[in-house]
């Protein structure tokens, strides 16, 4: 039985290292799973994640959602919209529901917020591979 796997294509901008994002671009090695960052549903707009003082300690509580890149362009922008095509690890996990075109999210290393975007198309596939007419850049 082959794996159902679900994908999305999102318009990115990764954030520069002046903007509070990655010292370092991503390379088109980043794709067919080798960057697995994590969104969070949340406006393109938000910076900083959201931080809740639990005694002494300070926990970050937002809803971290695994995803893989899988396809885009290259060279990776910087500060530049780009289209990607994203798996998403762990669908069907109801989590990943509101995942849906127009969500809108941000990109996190950790607690760091190093990119934003939307989603633009939602899909299923039984094999590792966007279907034709899914490749984006």
């Amino acid at each position: 039985m082959k794996p159902i796997l679900e994908f999305i294509s999102a318009e990115v901008v990764m954030l520069s290292s002046e903007d509070g994002g990655r010292a370092t671009p991503l390379s088109p090695g980043a794709y067919q799973g080798h960057y697995r960052p994590h969104i969070v549903l949340q406006s393109r707009k938000t910076r900083q994640p959201k931080i809740e003082m639990r005694g002494e300690q300070r926990h970050v509580v937002d809803e971290y959602l695994g995803v893989a890149f899988w396809n885009g362009p290259d060279p990776i922008p910087i500060s530049q919209p780009f289209t990607v095509a994203v798996l998403l690890m762990y669908a069907p996990h109801p989590a990943y529901d509101p995942v849906l075109p127009g969500a809108e999210f941000t990109i996190r290393e950790g607690a760091r917020i190093v990119g934003h975007g939307t989603v633009l198309k939602r899909w299923i596939n039984t094999k590792a591979d966007p279907p034709a007419g899914a490749n984006v850049g």
